[in-house]
């Protein structure tokens, strides 16, 4: 599993192609994935645009955050406290220290 990079807390880390799935806390993804990276948290933010939503992850003490389209946000049903997943894939990491 990739961890985010090390940042200030409560700041938000950007992901490149972030695939983002809410999913019930106590049972397995329905389907097996060849994404490894996979944050378990919680969301603390959504704002949705007309077409477009923003949803923030609260993980380990940072943030993730998703750009998802305004109809996956609603068809979800994701509110601030949701237990969710957020899957990454990317065709690249970018390491920093």
């Amino acid at each position: 599993m990739v961890v985010p990079l090390q940042s200030e807390r409560g700041s938000v880390v950007r992901w490149g192609y972030l695939m983002y799935r809410a999913v019930h806390p106590k049972k397995e993804l329905p389907v097996q994935l060849s994404a490894r990276n996979q944050l378990k948290g919680t969301v603390s933010s959504v704002k949705l645009g007309t077409v477009m939503a923003e949803v923030e992850i609260e993980v380990g003490g940072q943030t993730v955050a998703a750009a998802i389209t305004r109809v996956s946000a609603e068809r979800l049903g994701l509110k601030v406290g949701d237990q969710v997943t957020a899957i990454i894939k990317a065709t690249e990491v970018i390491v920093a220290k």
